[in-house]
């Protein structure tokens, strides 16, 4: 045997190291035998002592090759991933480095000042406009004024995406699993936001509508079929980057806790609500409440 091929060679399984089957999370620890002894699945302990997982890889092949590859990793591929050591600060890492890219289009979009189209409300008669009642105005003002605050809205944006690509990991420690297979499941859970990444481009398709109707007031009327096309295809693409993000968790769930249908349907149905309510909370309520301090101290001046 040559010397690269024992540099090649992965390091020897320690006795101690917690091994689980990757279909049914049976502890296959000090067991001679390389099937499974509860579903009979044939299990390569080759390696099991390292991560399979790219990103954890990432000084080695390269930050950037290491999370496309992490992106694009199979579901059941990374589902088996349980059976090994899995870093949990790698895998919030990976979380928020995604976050930060897809909300990237939408931060410059809200932080950017841009003009008002001339046919705007103020172009419009003031015995013409319909003001809303008071008490929609003492929500709505709030809100306009925290745009004073350039930073408002692009922290609220992460904020969200944050939290809603975290708000999965609470169902991937059932008590049927032991402490080390709670925690690997966890970890792996925070990859499952990979698909929201699809909001990247949707962000960039918004952002060209946005600049593309300031630039040219009648954009959408000169050009219909194409503007409609960009409108369409960011309506898609967002649909299905939350659609394929929902989807991930509820695969992963199973894969990794071998858990019961009962739970699936639980993380299916309190995903959206939960996604729900952190918006309401998070990208209306934060800005809200900046722009009812910044009235406040406009107040005093």
């Amino acid at each position: 045997m040559s010397a690269t091929d024992t540099e090649h060679q992965p390091p020897p399984v320690s006795p101690d190291l917690e091994l689980f089957c990757p279909r049914c999370g049976y502890n296959l620890r000090g067991l001679p035998s390389d099937n499974c002894p509860e579903c009979g699945l044939k299990v390569d302990r080759s390696g099991a002592g390292v991560s399979r997982i790219p990103w954890e890889h990432r000084r080695r092949i390269g930050r950037i090759r290491a999370y496309w590859r992490t992106l694009v990793m199979r579901r059941q591929a990374l589902a088996e991933e349980v059976m090994h050591p899995v870093r949990y600060r790698d895998a919030r890492l990976f979380q928020l480095i995604t976050v930060l890219i897809t909300a990237a289009p939408l931060v410059v979009l809200t932080a950017l000042p841009l003009p008002l189209p001339a046919y705007g409300a103020a172009a419009a008669p003031i015995g013409s406009f319909a003001f809303p009642p008071g008490y929609v105005m003492d929500l709505v003002i709030p809100l306009l004024a925290s745009t004073a605050l350039r930073v408002v809205v692009p922290l609220a944006i992460v904020l969200f995406l944050f939290a809603m690509t975290g708000v999965p990991s609470y169902f991937f420690h059932p008590p049927h699993l032991t402490v080390v297979q709670q925690n690997r499941a966890i970890a792996l859970s925070y990859y499952a936001c990979a698909p929201i990444v699809l909001l990247l481009p949707a962000g960039i398709a918004g952002c060209a509508l946005v600049a593309g109707g300031v630039a040219k007031p009648d954009l959408s009327r000169d050009y219909f079929f194409a503007w409609a096309f960009m409108v369409l295809a960011t309506g898609a693409l967002s649909v299905a980057a939350v659609l394929l993000t929902w989807w991930s968790s509820l695969r992963l769930l199973r894969q990794v806790t071998a858990c019961s249908t009962a739970r699936v349907l639980t993380l299916a149905v309190t995903l959206p609500v939960a996604w729900a309510l952190l918006a309401a909370l998070i990208l209306v309520g934060v800005p809200w409440v900046a722009g009812f301090a910044l009235l406040v101290v406009w107040s005093f001046q």
